[in-house]
């Protein structure tokens, strides 16, 4: 089957999937599914830097959490004086992403592997703890909501019909998914991306052929922290709500999001995807839905939840052993793990 008609099903499905959840009175799964899709975008941003340029970066919560709160205090009308548009957030979210990326990147240029962790593990930190404690500005751990946005431009005013739960703001979020999963592909194919590849296979060697890793790196970085911003009013715009840092854009969860990648495939973009919607899927939608069968068969001694880090740990440890190169791997990555089979 053709490539394009693959996405092509899959696209349709997408759009078709919230209209059968609705029919069928499963509304709380579909809001459920439209939560995950920041996560998405922002796992399509850490592997820029993970994936395509093969730098461990620790951090990805951090740049989601500052474009929650970005967002947040533009748009709330009763702790701050702005009470803008659903738009200017939006583009506040991403140059704010791009500017955090530079403070980042610049000065970590040169590090590479543990020390690049390091750096990336105790910025999420110092990120999480600041918003946590600044309690004029962010509200501090009690979060700011909730959060009503104005209305969105005509263009979307038709999607923006309430039921249990908002339908247009799935489809706002599937178009922002498809439309990063469209500028990632070409990015890949291009010079750009190319340099990306040959850094991560071989950085000496790149340089030698005349790349600038350095300026490469930077790229890396600016590109994800813009699309982390841009997944952090989607995270916004989907929950109502800026929650508490320190449980939300904690270690954990970037960890969540890393397993995710190396579930999925890293470096493939449709993999990527794979890997978030089955690990946030399970963590969101499977883990409750088991608990809440328990609790009404009156199993009160058990709970799935309790064991959920257990079953991740279980998971990575035989994706390690079995197929380390991840479920939808790259190319380049599957010959390298299986030669054999070229």
């Amino acid at each position: 089957m053709p490539s394009w008609l693959k996405q092509l099903i899959g696209i349709v499905l997408a759009i078709l999937l919230p209209l059968a959840l609705t029919a069928i009175g499963a509304t709380n799964i579909a809001d459920q599914i439209t939560k995950i899709f920041p996560l998405v975008i922002l796992a399509l941003a850490l592997n820029v830097v993970v994936g395509y340029t093969g730098m461990l970066h620790l951090g990805g919560m951090a740049f989601i959490a500052i474009g929650v709160y970005v967002t947040a205090i533009a748009v709330h009308p009763t702790f701050y004086p702005f009470g803008w548009h659903t738009l200017i957030p939006l583009v506040l979210s991403v140059i704010v992403g791009i500017g955090f990326g530079l403070l980042l990147g610049a000065p970590t240029l040169r590090l590479r592997g543990d020390y690049l962790a390091l750096v990336t593990l105790g910025f999420g930190e110092m990120v999480k703890d600041t918003l946590t404690y600044m309690l004029n500005v962010t509200q501090g751990s009690s979060g700011i909501a909730p959060i009503i946005f104005k209305d969105p431009p005509a263009a979307f005013t038709s999607l923006n019909e309430w039921a249990d739960w908002n339908i247009g703001i799935y489809y706002i979020a599937l178009a922002l998914l498809l439309g990063v999963m469209w500028l990632l592909g070409n990015i890949e194919r291009s010079r750009l991306g190319r340099a990306w590849i040959a850094i991560r296979e071989d950085e000496l060697a790149a340089g030698c052929m005349g790349l600038n890793p350095a300026r490469l790196k930077l790229a890396a970085f600016v590109l994800c922290a813009a699309l982390a911003g841009l997944a952090g009013w989607l995270f916004c715009y989907t929950t109502a709500s800026a929650p508490s840092p320190a449980t939300t854009f904690d270690f954990n969860r970037s960890v969540m999001v890393l397993a995710a990648l190396i579930l999925g495939g890293l470096g493939n973009r449709y993999g990527v995807v794979l890997g978030v919607f089955l690990v946030f899927g399970t963590d969101q939608i499977l883990i409750p839905l088991i608990d809440r069968q328990l609790q009404a068969q009156q199993i009160t001694f058990f709970q799935l939840s309790d064991f959920k880090f257990m079953l991740y740990g279980m998971a990575l440890i035989l994706m390690m052993r079995f197929r380390p190169e991840g479920i939808l791997p790259e190319s380049r990555i599957a010959h390298e793990m299986h030669p054999e089979r070229a």
